[in-house]
């Protein structure tokens, strides 16, 4: 991470989509954010620091009175970067928890649509096997509905066939 702090931002916008998917395009753009953050950040302290750490070389002696006090100035100088360090360190810490809390944050999200996305494709299933188990039903319906159609048929057929046969077989025995 710290390395990604010390490194130049970069400036070009222009990239590949193709290549990132969107988690990654966040995680760049905020480690892109932090980066210029810092930059601007150690600029502005940086000239504080050149200020404060500027001395004369007048022969004045009002200004060598002040020269006296460049110790001073260079030892508040010394502080001034402990401080701008232990500041820079804050503000790292500060950013790298921001960061973390906005993919923690985009994790619980995408857990979310993730169970979310789980129980809808159960539910899919549940209804797609109920379906089914109607389909076999009213399929064993009709095969039933089939099968007792085709006994009345055929004891119909059995029937008429008998009634031929005994119709045929009273003639033959009544000589026509």
């Amino acid at each position: 991470m710290q390395r990604m702090l010390w490194s130049k931002p970069r400036t070009s916008t222009k990239r590949k989509h193709d290549q990132f998917s969107s988690d990654e395009e966040d995680v760049e753009e905020l480690n892109q954010n932090i980066n210029e953050e810092l930059l601007s950040f150690v600029e502005t302290h940086k000239k504080g620091a050149e200020v404060i750490t500027t001395t004369s070389t007048s022969t004045n002696p009002k200004k060598r009175a002040k020269k006296g006090k460049c110790i001073t100035g260079a030892e508040t100088a010394g502080s001034t970067l402990k401080e701008m360090l232990e500041d820079f360190m804050r503000q790292t810490l500060k950013m790298e928890k921001e960061w973390r809390d906005a993919w923690e944050m985009k994790e619980r999200e995408r857990e979310k649509r993730e169970k979310e996305w789980r129980r809808r494709m159960a539910e899919l299933e549940e209804d797609r096997a109920a379906a089914e188990r109607r389909w076999m039903e009213r399929e064993d319906e009709r095969r039933l509905r089939e099968e007792t159609r085709a006994q009345k048929r055929d004891n119909l057929i059995d029937v008429l066939l008998n009634k031929l046969n005994r119709d045929h077989d009273y003639d033959q025995q009544q000589g026509f």
